[in-house]
């Protein structure tokens, strides 16, 4: 099993949740899967975002793409995203 940590911030989570919300089926799409939205208690702009992933390569593909910039954008996500692909061991 795989799994994506992205680390980022946000300049207002009840913006981003929406729009994180909305953006579900093209998760699912790339592989992605059960999602855990965690907040930093020291720093709550910084969210943490734990996901399952069927496959590494589409995994890549859909943190690299236009649609997820966009959505990233949308969300106010105000730092850039950190990425681990991980692989439980």
């Amino acid at each position: 099993m795989y799994y994506v940590l992205v680390i980022h911030n946000v300049s207002d989570y009840r913006k981003w949740r929406p729009v994180f919300d909305a953006h579900e089926e093209s998760r699912v799409q790339a592989g992605l899967t059960n999602p855990r939205v965690l907040r930093n208690t020291e720093h709550p702009e910084e969210l943490i975002v734990s996901l399952q992933a069927e496959n590494v390569r589409l995994a890549r593909e859909f943190f690299s793409s236009e649609d997820l910039k966009n959505a990233l954008q949308a969300g106010g996500v105000s730092s850039s995203p950190r990425l681990y692909f991980l692989e439980e061991v």
